[in-house]
């Protein structure tokens, strides 16, 4: 690479389309969940979050992983986390 004309790398650079990946992880004192990779273009939302992402990935590796033992489940802040579907379904299915 040269950097004799600036001008052509600048445009070069502004030409590229950055990758990204929408990945969901979760990580304890005894452990780590395999990585969640979200197919692009899927809007996160409590539907997705709830039953493409916990039920089906998170919480049978919770259950393997602790089995009856005890274990928290804790959140930051997005928005799909904060839904009344998500709520409900904490209360389900992690409260005793």
């Amino acid at each position: 690479m040269t950097t004799k004309n600036p001008t052509k790398l600048v445009g070069l650079l502004r030409s590229l389309h950055v990758a990204s990946a929408m990945v969901w992880a979760g990580v304890s004192a005894t452990g780590r969940t395999p990585l969640v990779f979200v197919e692009e273009r899927v809007k996160i939302n409590a539907d997705v979050y709830v039953d493409q992402i916990l039920e089906k990935h998170v919480l049978p590796w919770f259950s393997a992983h602790y089995g009856q033992g005890r274990w928290t489940f804790k959140q930051d802040g997005a928005p799909a986390h904060k839904t009344a579907k998500m709520q409900e379904w904490c209360r389900t299915i992690l409260s005793p």
